[in-house]
């Protein structure tokens, strides 16, 4: 695990690269990144059906098993790193994915980033940089 993380911290501090896991905000906050750290939320039934109705399974089972695996992600993420994955705090922008479209999530990454990066300046042929 560590071992990756210094891997994925290095490549990073190169620039112009998407992090992406669990733990990429916290390695972004770590190693001082000049990082956007998002974190995209979802309940927990509304993970399960997603998953089933990519995996043509029942829902229930997947709930439960997305619950296992997350107490032990947990557990695991806390004794190695210290991290509390209940805690969002570290993250820059927090979005629940439940009932929006990710259309909607892109336009709302694509502002904050336009934000925290260029000062709001539209990309070229973008039109007007509208906030989310």
């Amino acid at each position: 695990d560590r071992q990756l993380d210094a891997e994925m911290a290095e490549r990073a501090r190169q620039g112009n690269v998407v992090l992406e896991g669990r733990l990429a905000g916290y390695l972004a906050a770590d190693n001082r990144l000049a990082a956007l750290k998002v974190w995209l939320d979802a309940s927990d039934e509304v993970r399960a059906r997603r998953v089933a109705t990519r995996e043509a399974t029942d829902w229930q089972a997947v709930l439960e098993q997305n619950r296992r695996r997350h107490g032990s992600d947990s557990n695991r993420y806390k004794t190695i790193y210290g991290y509390d994955l209940s805690d969002t705090g570290v993250y820059d922008l927090v979005l629940s994915t439940d009932d929006r479209t990710p259309e909607a999530l892109v336009e709302e990454l694509v502002a904050a980033a336009r934000r925290r990066f260029d000062g709001g300046a539209p990309a070229p042929g973008s039109g007007s940089g509208a906030a989310a």
